[in-house]
């Protein structure tokens, strides 16, 4: 064999043993540091209120989306979204509602987003806010929460402000 020839096949061998090398480490990396082989659920919620006639109206829409690799079950029964609300001077949060998010869907593929949308007709009470919190539960061990506060004062966040008004 030429030695020209044993020269390039000794190179090609160690280019070839590098890209091996960069090959493991990608692996490596994309694995353990991404942590993309995890289930992992990124749920969100947001929130917008009105009042008018004596009457509080709420919207709420929730969504999660599975930004792992692999699918993740939902506990239908302990899945859901949860209402709260405070008075002017009042220290902690009151319950007021919870209810079943994402209808019969159990399982969240890779990838997925799946949303809903909840609506609250309740007499106006004097509450000044709302908290809302999901809750993406697979099982005991495993959950996933998301947390909104929606502003009923008028200079709160639920209303725009007079210079974007049109």
């Amino acid at each position: 064999m030429p030695a020209w020839l044993q020269i390039t096949q000794a190179v090609t061998l160690s280019l070839q043993s590098l890209f091996i090398i960069a090959g493991i480490i990608a692996a490596y990396y994309r694995f353990v540091k991404e942590k993309r082989h995890k289930k992992r659920l990124q749920p969100s919620i947001s929130g917008v209120a009105a009042q008018r006639g004596g009457m509080t109206y709420l919207q709420v829409g929730v969504s999660v989306e599975n930004v792992g690799r692999l699918p993740v079950k939902i506990d239908q029964a302990a899945t859901g979204l949860r209402v709260s609300f405070r008075k002017t001077g009042d220290e902690r949060w009151t319950r007021c509602a919870t209810k079943d998010v994402f209808g019969q869907k159990v399982e969240v593929l890779s990838d997925e987003t799946i949303l809903d949308q909840v609506w609250f007709e309740m007499p106006d009470g004097g509450e000044v806010a709302f908290k809302l919190e999901l809750s993406v539960i697979e099982n005991e061990d495993s959950g996933w929460l998301a947390v909104e506060v929606v502003n009923l004062l008028r200079e709160g966040n639920n209303e725009s402000p007079e210079s974007e008004k049109s």
